[in-house]
């Protein structure tokens, strides 16, 4: 049978297919960028796939979440097998293409070339041939013939294998006028799947990211700010480091993922890039009682903030810990069980009191994972709840703490009395409460992938503006402890990515019925006081400091003066 070829896509109208409403939405929410476009998104992510334990990362990510805001669904992970298959073709697609943070080391360093795609076109070209490749394996012996075992990563079988291969199909069909030859050619399966406006379409897209470099993916998401008439002038990247609760290891060593981003700090020149560097009490557990292979967490802040112009640090509550408090009776994943034999609840208390300890000393910020989701067993998202933090200002009273993802309303607190209903009795309820009667904490939280914000249907939007107004008029009138955040690389999943920062915006002025000044608070100046970038603070020196070293213009300090 004769294939049907299909007709050559430009990346014009590649981008118009991905986007089409992008230019309406602008034009509708353009008023709030006239009066503050500067910005500083205080949650981003800038990880490859080498910086993360892929296959446990993206189940966890898959079955917490759905890409659901204006995208067809193709998918149905109740089917079995499908989530394996779609962990499988993540695996695949970007195997050894994913730069190594030493291969980025050395790139950056100019100590080698690289023959990996450095650009997101040249990468796309890659994905869709492996995506072909895919289709190919997966259509004929249930990927039998693929060479590539990632990490012995093996095939996930028959299960699932028709349902999710047919939802490619139907994915590529959607957009385009597609002859039955066309379904059954392989390249323009994948040409088609990969810009298709539905779930399969977002998370092809989304995989390809994490082929890129990290300056890259820097160079992307300012890219990104940019096409909306943002001015973005600085972003702050956060590692992830919890492996030791999903027994899965990055093939990037730590150590070099943070030498990689002060390169990358160093590197730039329009846009300042400076993040924090992942903590997980459980590694450091391991390293208090000398388990093979363990390295000092505490020594790595250290290096990372003096020496690499990290800012802060970031944690992960819902892999399973508390900030303060973890109690004997708490469960915990087998392996880790046996590994440390037992009193892991202790261990991870001294680790966060020490963690804590450094952070005051330093005069650093905490960024932290504050919503149920993620979590690496039953129930462990929940320890993520704001309320187990509030003890933790008791000792430390000068800790500048970010609570991430804040605006759902749609959890109950531990914390909340007995009888309360949401939204009086959810996890930022109960934040608010406390922020009110102390006034003198220096407690956010920032509004990363709140993409209900995007929701077209305009009743559930306004229903949450309502929400968050209802909240600010209660605990925090003048708008001064919200901080906007992207959570990007992570919301690149979804199919409205390229505006969020438009659109929050704009859901900020028109559904909550905030300020131009109130925003602009949010966008900027509220980032300079969590972050500590005002004159003559600690981290404002160490940057001073840094940028002095690396022949770098101090003055651009200064924009954080204006």
């Amino acid at each position: 049978m004769k294939k049907s070829a299909m007709p050559k896509i430009s990346r014009r109208t590649s981008l118009a297919l991905l986007s089409a409403s992008a230019a309406a939405v602008l034009g509708q929410r353009r008023a709030w960028a006239e009066a503050s476009p500067r910005l500083i998104d205080v949650h981003a992510h800038l990880f490859n796939a080498t910086d993360i334990p892929a296959r446990s990362f993206l189940k966890i990510v898959v079955l917490d979440h759905y890409p659901e805001q204006g995208v067809e669904r193709m998918l149905d992970f109740g089917e079995p097998g499908v989530t394996d298959w779609l962990v499988s073709l993540f695996v695949w697609i970007v195997a050894g293409r994913a730069p190594t943070a030493r291969a980025e080391i050395d790139f950056l360093s100019g100590r080698g070339g690289s023959s990996l795609p450095a650009s997101v076109d040249a990468s796309t070209a890659v994905t869709k041939e492996k995506l072909r490749q895919f289709l190919q394996s997966a259509g004929s012996s249930a990927m039998a013939n693929m060479s590539v075992r990632p990490n012995g990563f093996a095939s996930p079988g028959d299960a699932g294998r028709e349902k999710f291969v047919d939802a490619i199909r139907k994915a590529a069909a959607r957009g385009f006028q597609l002859s039955p030859d066309a379904l059954t050619d392989e390249q323009t399966l994948a040409e088609a799947a990969f810009l298709s406006p539905t779930d399969v379409g977002s998370y092809l897209r989304w995989f390809n990211l994490f082929a890129l470099y990290r300056h890259a993916l820097a160079e992307q998401l300012t890219a990104t700010y940019r096409a909306q008439q943002l001015t973005p002038q600085l972003i702050c990247p956060a590692a992830v480091n919890y492996s030791h609760w999903l027994d899965e290891y990055p093939t990037s060593p730590f150590a070099d993922q943070v030498e990689v981003m002060g390169l990358v700090a160093k590197r730039s020149r329009d846009v300042m890039i400076h993040g924090y560097i992942g903590y997980d009490p459980l590694a450091q557990v391991h390293f208090r009682r000398q388990i093979a292979g363990s390295t000092d967490q505490l020594a790595l802040i250290r290096t990372a903030v003096l020496e690499h112009g990290f800012l802060g640090v970031k944690l992960y509550p819902p892999m399973g810990f508390k900030p303060m408090g973890n109690a004997p009776g708490q469960t915990y994943p087998q392996p880790i069980l046996d590994r440390l034999g037992g009193h892991v609840s202790e261990g991870l208390n001294e680790a966060m009191e020490e963690l804590f300890a450094l952070c005051t000393q330093l005069d650093i910020p905490i960024l932290a994972h504050a919503a149920a989701s993620n979590g690496a067993g039953p129930e462990y998202a929940d320890r993520a709840d704001p309320a187990f933090w509030l003890p933790v200002f008791t000792k430390y009273p000068t800790l500048r703490l970010c609570l991430a993802h804040f605006g759902r309303f749609d959890h109950r607190s531990s914390g909340a009395a007995p009888g309360s209903v949401l939204p009086a009795a959810s996890w930022e309820w109960e934040l608010g409460k406390f922020v009110k009667s102390h006034s003198q904490q220096r407690l956010f939280v920032d509004l990363s992938y709140l993409s209900q914000a995007q929701d077209v249907d305009v009743a559930n939007r306004k229903k949450l503006g309502t929400i968050i107004r209802n909240f600010l008029n209660e605990f925090d009138p003048s708008a001064e402890r919200i901080l906007y955040g992207s959570d990007w690389i992570m919301l690149g999943r979804e199919s409205k990515s390229d505006t969020f920062a438009t659109d929050l915006f704009s859901f900020l002025r028109h559904d909550v019925g905030l300020s131009q000044d109130a925003i602009e608070r949010v966008c900027f100046r509220n980032a300079i006081r969590f972050l500590g970038l005002s004159q003559g603070s600690a981290t404002r020196s160490r940057l001073a400091s840094l940028y002095q070293r690396w022949q770098l213009p101090s003055k651009r300090l200064a924009l954080f003066d204006s």
